[in-house]
């Protein structure tokens, strides 16, 4: 049995998944819960963070008014990252919990 089976196994399901985001690398990790009922179940929803601050000065548009502004979100693919990263997760959680 491999760690993230185990620890599945030695704790609460909505812990696993909050410590597997946290390994994930995001940040401030919550499950919101009380979403209406569905029929297949009571459904919960997974929120996180993923910090895109690298450091250097965000440069913006300079001097130039016909520059066009990209977020800073936008502009080194974090998105992408964010999204390979719950590619993983999701991955990982239908491994070890079906």
């Amino acid at each position: 049995m491999d760690a993230a089976r185990a620890m599945a196994h030695t704790r609460p399901l909505k812990e696993a998944i909050l410590q597997a985001a946290r390994d994930a690398g995001f940040a401030a990790a919550r499950i919101l819960t009380g979403l209406p009922a569905q029929k297949t179940g009571h459904p919960a929803l997974l929120v996180t963070a993923l910090s895109y601050g690298n450091g250097e000065e965000d440069r913006g548009a300079g001097e130039d008014p016909d520059a066009v502004l990209i977020a800073p979100f936008a502009r080194r693919n974090y998105y992408r990252e964010a999204v390979t990263r719950f590619q993983r997760l999701a991955s990982g959680f239908r491994r070890d919990f079906g």
